[in-house]
């Protein structure tokens, strides 16, 4: 498929705005302490827990899917880098691996600066030292699929008489394998670790506890990244959509099999390990499934040639805040902690505390909630449009953009948000005049027929 698939842009816009919302409060309120949660699920009408509460826990649960689509976009990008030859995809690669580590630097750096550092709280100025994390987030996957997942679809690329299908079920196969047995490599590599600590090489220590340590811990999620390869690789080599929701159902198929077995050993702790650091298999194999569901629907609104032009138009024209909200994903991420606090700090000047953590309970009605979550996802995507007016300067992606580009010494342009906001309703529109041109023209050769 040579376009821009706009659908993987509003997915993970949907991705960051999800993440906004459920973060307001499990982050801010409660304190990540899922017991909180559900005392306030206990306080929910039945209907309402059905229809609201539910699906706001499945959006929170939902943080590998910005991941996800990541590795599909970067997969897609390095087979087109890779088709012009030479060795422009090792470039790619060296970019990217670097890409990772100044993104993990900015991440460090701005998000202790903003969650830890008040100057009129400490009553002086002073520079703030910053403290390496030992523990993964969403960034270090993203960071680490930028290059790991290019990497190894150009090395299965060039094993003869492999060809992308070929590829695509390596990938598969990886995927489920790394999943079922996450904890076993979890493990090992928690071992390799210790061993690297002992010996005092504290820098590949440190990538260890990236790989086994934290929600987010690569070993975890790097089966998405597996996933999103397979599916890059389709969405590259045709445009489809019904060989898409083939690929689809089987996967799904395929992570419901092994996802269901691992429930039954779960499911005694299933509910709160899901919040806890290390997830449970089976949620990790219902989400391979949801989210490749979760990112078809979006494509097949947006991208699906078989869809009227003119629906795909409205779809992707009301979807523009989405991709704005995309646009600023990486800000997101980091700025989430401080933002969300400070709309708290407000907001608790109305309706006071919202949780006692001590004794596990919510303070707040649901209704009170839920209109918190609503004030913090609307605020964000109000900043977006008022930043989009300063050309979103300072962001995260701005500062990524300055510094890649002096490290290579080439344009960097992680910003050039108007194609990437606008370019997609743009070309819909085009789209859109060449079909009534196009009828226009038949019709004027039917009228003359007739006559």
């Amino acid at each position: 498929m040579g376009k821009r698939l706009y659908g993987l842009d509003f997915g993970r816009g949907l991705a960051i705005l999800g993440v906004i919302f459920a973060h307001s409060f499990m982050g801010q309120v409660t304190g990540w302490n899922s017991n909180i949660l559900f005392d306030l699920a206990k306080k929910t009408p039945i209907v309402l827990l059905i229809l609201v509460f539910i699906p706001v826990v499945a959006l929170t649960l939902m943080g590998s899917l910005f991941s996800f689509i990541t590795a599909v976009c970067v997969t897609i990008s390095s087979i087109k880098i890779t088709a012009k030859g030479g060795n422009l995809i090792w470039r790619y690669i060296v970019m990217k691996m670097v890409f990772a580590f100044v993104l993990k630097f900015l991440e460090d750096f701005w998000g202790q600066f903003l969650n830890d550092v008040n100057f009129f709280k400490e009553h002086r100025f002073y520079i703030p030292t910053t403290t390496l994390l030992y523990w993964s987030h969403t960034l270090d996957d993203v960071g680490f699929f930028s290059w790991f997942v290019p990497l190894l679809v150009y090395l299965f690329s060039k094993i003869p008489r492999l060809d992308y299908r070929h590829c695509m079920v390596i990938f598969t196969v990886l995927g489920i394998v790394l999943l079922q047995f996450n904890d076993v490599t979890i493990e090992y590599c928690i071992k390799l670790g210790e061993w690297f600590e002992s010996h005092e090489f504290y820098f590949f220590y440190y990538l260890t506890t990236k790989l086994d340590n934290g929600a987010f811990a690569i070993l975890q999620y790097i089966p998405f990244g597996m996933f999103g390869a397979a599916f890059g690789l389709l969405f590259s080599h045709t445009n489809d959509f019904k060989q898409y929701w083939t690929y689809c159902a089987i996967l799904s198929v395929i992570c419901f099999a092994f996802g269901i077995p691992n429930l039954l050993n779960d499911y005694k702790t299933f509910v709160t390990a899901v919040f806890g650091w290390i997830k449970p298999k089976s949620y990790l194999f219902f989400m391979g499934a949801i989210q490749s569901i979760a990112m078809l629907i979006c494509m097949h609104l947006a991208d699906n040639p078989k869809r009227p032009v003119e629906k795909r138009y409205r779809t992707v024209r009301r979807t523009t805040f989405l991709r704005r909200i995309n646009v600023l994903s990486l800000t997101a991420y980091i700025f989430e902690p401080r933002y969300n606090r400070t709309v708290l700090m407000f907001y608790k000047l109305l309706f006071g505390e919202g949780a006692d953590r001590q004794q596990e309970i919510c303070l707040w009605s649901w209704h009170v909630v839920l209109l918190y979550m609503l004030v913090c996802t609307t605020l964000w995507a109000f900043i977006c449009v008022l930043w989009e007016k300063g050309h979103f300067r300072f962001s995260m992606e701005y500062q990524l953009s300055c510094i890649m580009s002096w490290l290579f010494q080439q344009p960097y342009n992680k910003m050039d948000y108007k194609s990437a906001i606008y370019g997609p309703v743009e070309e819909l529109k085009k789209e859109m005049e060449a079909e009534k041109t196009k009828t226009a023209a038949e019709v004027e050769v039917v009228v003359k027929d007739s006559a």
